[in-house]
């Protein structure tokens, strides 16, 4: 078998190795002492060029050093033979990619001494090229996809996973250390907001940065990604024990507008790589688009919160409806105040309140006395209107306009805010009211302009119903018969119903028919 391999066969081998691989010798320090014809045709070097120079002379800038550390602590150290892909450089300065194979060569009389290095490469440039790119998309997909899933998240969360990723991202030879600030608008500064191996001394002095101050800021004022070898007098933060490095940095951007800085350190005389800056760039998109769109929602929850706020305060001061349809104008796109959509035609039953004497009530009181006195009773009257499913359109000064959408819930209503007049605790000042109800075809609509408006009732059964409680006497209810015909049987039976009369209100051409009421077995006396 042994006479088989080293005979004809055995030289067709290293014959096919020759034309299809890459095949270089080194002494032991590294330096070329023999090159094959492919390995001159790949490179663009000649043989003249090669032999004698370090086989560093291929060496590309992309490579990260912890390769070649590995590579060497491998095939001198532990004396094996190292596998793996390296991206080196040709004459003309462009790059290609060879799956290479170093072993050891040994002393043939001290096997234990290592004399120099063979290298068998094979060229995978257009393989390795794809897998480079993949590579890097890879690494911001998963960011991406990180963040997709986990929408309960924060933002100093996300942002902590991601720069975790890109510190032990293996095509970056950067230190493990680094950190994002976000940039605030109202300050116009970079706040420090997620960091991993920087020192208590550099957090305190850079935990605010202003635009164009230090590395991080001028990123920041030039929207610019700015690369350091080494510290120089762009570099004006020094916190204490500060050592040797060089810096990448990274304005974060999205729409062209600044969300932050990514910063992170290179060993001291670094030189930047080509696939780092590629990557960088993408990196700066794909951060600012995540610190976009976290804004974007931190500033919809705060108007959202506004609006809420808004409306809570809106509903004690505006009717149901008024309530509703300033909802709806907030939800409209665009803030759009179509008019149109806020118009329509209801019956609804009308219910008109005002207190007797208000003006001699108050003559003699301070404004807060009145205020309290009022609004004591208001409270008292608004809860019986809204247990009776009504809504108040508005408030008069001492008087109250309210609807209601059935008639058995005004009667109820009306008579309810009687009875309590009638306790002392509940009316200590012994106020008195006349209440006119009403019923019809009213529209509910916006009135005014768009420096003014409102959200009402209008309509002639408005206007009649305040004719109707204007007539009526204190504690007393009238209603019209319209009104009337329409309250069930059931309802009229608990009630007592005056004779009717005709009613010749202001402005008004035909008569009124109306009633008084009131509940049976308890006759309230004005």
């Amino acid at each position: 078998m042994v006479e088989f391999i080293e005979g004809q066969h055995y030289r067709q081998i290293l014959q096919y190795i020759e034309d299809e691989f890459l095949v270089s010798k080194t002494n032991k320090k590294g330096i070329i002492t023999y090159v094959n014809d492919k390995f001159c045709e790949v490179s663009g070097y000649t043989k003249e060029e090669l032999i004698g120079k370090p086989h560093n002379i291929v060496r590309h800038p992309d490579m990260p050093k912890e390769v070649f550390r590995e590579l060497w602590h491998t095939i001198k150290t532990e004396k094996r033979p190292w596998s793996g892909f390296i991206k080196n450089k040709r004459k003309d300065g462009t790059h290609y990619w060879v799956l290479s194979t170093i072993v050891p060569i040994f002393d043939e009389e001290n096997k234990e001494e290592i004399v120099g290095f063979l290298s068998i490469r094979k060229e995978i440039t257009e393989l390795m090229d794809n897998y480079e790119l993949n590579e890097m998309y890879a690494k911001l997909y998963k960011i991406l996809d990180f963040y997709n899933k986990h929408p309960e998240l924060t933002l100093k969360e996300i942002l902590s996973y991601a720069l975790e990723e890109i510190l032990t991202f293996r095509w970056l030879e950067i230190q493990n250390k680094g950190g994002i600030f976000l940039y605030n608008d109202e300050s116009q500064q970079l706040e420090m907001f997620v960091h991993k191996g920087v020192g208590e001394s550099l957090l305190k002095l850079c935990n605010r940065v202003d635009l164009n101050q230090c590395l991080c800021g001028k990123a920041a004022f030039l929207k610019q990604i700015i690369f350091k070898s080494h510290v120089d007098d762009d570099h004006e933060n020094h916190p204490q024990g500060m050592q040797p490095h060089g810096h990448y940095n990274l304005p974060l951007m999205f729409n062209n507008q600044l969300l932050g800085v990514l910063f992170l350190y290179v060993e001291d005389g670094y030189s930047k790589r080509e696939i780092e800056m590629k990557f960088f760039q993408l990196l700066s998109f794909v951060l600012g688009s995540i610190i976009y769109k976290y804004k974007l929602e931190e500033d919809l929850k705060k108007m959202n919160l506004k609006n809420f706020l808004f409306l809570q305060h809106l509903k004690r001061f505006s009717s149901k409806d008024t309530y509703n349809f300033s909802k709806n104008m907030i939800s409209t796109i665009n803030g759009s105040s179509n008019r149109e959509l806020f118009y329509s035609e209801k019956y609804l039953y009308l219910l008109f309140l005002d207190i007797v004497n208000f003006t001699g009530f108050s003559e003699n009181k301070k404004p807060i006395e009145v205020k309290e006195a009022i609004n004591t009773l208001f409270s008292e009257f608004v809860n019986i209107i809204y247990k009776n499913k009504g809504d108040i359109d508005k408030f008069i000064g001492d008087a109250i306009f309210c609807y209601f959408e059935d008639p058995d819930n005004t009667i109820k209503s009306a008579i309810e805010i009687l009875e309590l007049l009638q306790n002392p605790e509940k009316n200590p000042h012994k106020l008195q009211v006349r209440i006119g109800i009403h019923c019809g075809n009213v529209v509910h609509t916006e009135i005014g302009n768009d420096l003014r408006s409102d959200y009402t009732l209008i309509g002639d059964a408005v206007n009649t119903t305040q004719r109707l409680e204007r007539a009526a006497k204190a504690n007393q209810i009238l209603v019209s018969k319209e009104f009337l015909d329409r309250v069930s049987s059931e309802q009229k039976e608990t009630l007592e119903i005056s004779k009717k009369y005709s009613l010749k209100a202001k402005n008004k051409s035909q008569l009124i028919p109306v009633f008084y009421i009131q509940p049976k077995k308890n006759v309230l006396h004005g």
